[in-house]
């Protein structure tokens, strides 16, 4: 590499060569910033922010006394890379409304033996908000994943999640679907094998969403209560630790401003309110599109309705899942699936959970109902009673 810089440049490159353990710090100067940064500055913040950081982690998720430090470390890094793996996503996406899976007919289409060709096609570009399984391999946002995501980003930063969990919901479209990988852009594209990159609006992903919607209504009711954490005990009291020190208004750590739809319950009304609409949409699509069969294979069971089969099987694999080569039996148009009649009724009673909240008294009557009838169902439908567990 030559030691030279073109008249005009607008790109810069340096190579350091280091034997060993080392450390640089890289620094851009900016006239209109007012401050100067030095090393000296950066190594005082990195050392402020860690410290911050640790006193945070231990008050949000404290740990025994005598617990291992790889395990304490192990902790923290999850955390810090998961929310290091939070980005912003833009651009269009591709959907194909047309194809069904070879196992994805149901009852009143099985005379249609009509050969549907694939038809992807580019959608206007939408954004996202989001969590990422990795950076590296997987930077886009998975719905399976996500719900998880929120379980964690939710503990340290409520509102942030709620942030990143109506980016989510924004995306179910009229019908109530949204699609299970997020692929939006070019760049996105880049990283999916071709085959992989179309969604199809017949194949849905385990609900785990509604897990970020219960876990922000525990943690309200916590909240009114009493019985949650104080502010000093999050280590959201006193004076905020700053950065950088020498800069004046940068700092670290969450305040109020991160739980304000915990303390502000007209807020949090306000917020649940807003995705309601969208997630019973969704909720409906779900009952609507993945339904099993039950009448045409003479199944008896208290609920005629409440029956779940997977769309987007192959042979091998059900990626729509989430558990993709779980092993189940041979794919047949008339099988049904306990997880996905499981996540159902978690789902149910999640939507129930927001109806009581928000006052819906005759949702929330219609959600019971329909619990029951999937606790009931999956009695009926998937207890073996020879081998005395639930297929």
């Amino acid at each position: 590499m030559g030691n030279t810089i073109a008249r005009e440049s607008n790109f810069y490159a340096v190579q350091k060569t280091y034997d060993g353990t080392f450390s640089f710090d890289v620094v851009f100067d900016s006239q209109s910033a007012g401050t100067k940064v030095d090393s000296a500055t950066i190594t005082h913040g990195i050392e402020s922010f860690v410290s911050r950081f640790d006193r945070e982690f231990q008050s949000r998720f404290p740990t025994r006394h005598d617990a291992p430090s790889d395990e304490l470390a192990f902790s923290k890094a999850i955390t810090s890379n998961l929310m290091g793996g939070i980005g912003y996503f833009y651009g269009s996406s591709i959907i194909d409304r047309a194809y069904k899976a070879d196992w994805d007919q149901d009852e009143d289409d099985e005379e249609d033996q009509t050969v549907v060709k694939p038809e992807p096609k580019l959608q206007p570009p939408r954004s996202l908000l989001t969590a990422t399984p990795s950076r590296s391999f997987f930077p886009r946002g998975f719905y399976w994943d996500e719900g998880f995501h929120l379980l964690l980003i939710g503990a340290w930063d409520n509102d942030l999640s709620l942030e990143i969990l109506k980016d989510w919901v924004d995306l179910i479209d009229d019908d109530g679907w949204v699609g299970r990988e997020q692929i939006l852009g070019e760049e996105a594209r880049s990283k999916v094998p071709e085959q992989f990159q179309a969604q199809y609006p017949s194949n849905a992903n385990p609900p785990t969403l509604t897990m970020a919607v219960t876990a922000f209504i525990e943690r309200l009711l916590s909240n009114r209560s009493g019985s949650g954490p104080t502010d000093e005990e999050l280590g959201l009291g006193g004076d905020s630790q700053k950065v950088f020190a020498s800069g004046g208004s940068n700092e670290y750590g969450n305040s109020k401003e991160s739980n304000k739809h915990l303390h502000d319950h007209g807020l949090a009304l306000s917020y649940l309110r807003s995705i309601y609409p969208p997630l019973r949409r969704h909720y409906d699509w779900f009952r609507s599109t993945q339904r099993g069969q039950i009448k045409a294979y003479a199944r008896k069971a208290r609920s005629r309705t409440e029956a779940y089969r997977w769309r987007g099987r192959t042979q091998d694999h059900v990626l729509t899942s989430g558990m993709d080569d779980y092993p189940r039996g041979p794919p047949h148009a008339g099988e049904l699936h306990l997880d996905l009649i499981s996540w159902m009724g978690f789902f149910t009673r999640t939507m129930k959970s927001i109806a009581t909240f928000l006052g819906e008294k005759e949702d929330e009557a219609y959600f019971a109902e329909i619990e029951a009838n999937i606790l009931g169902n999956i009695e009926d439908l998937h207890w073996s009673e020879e081998n005395e567990i639930l297929v």
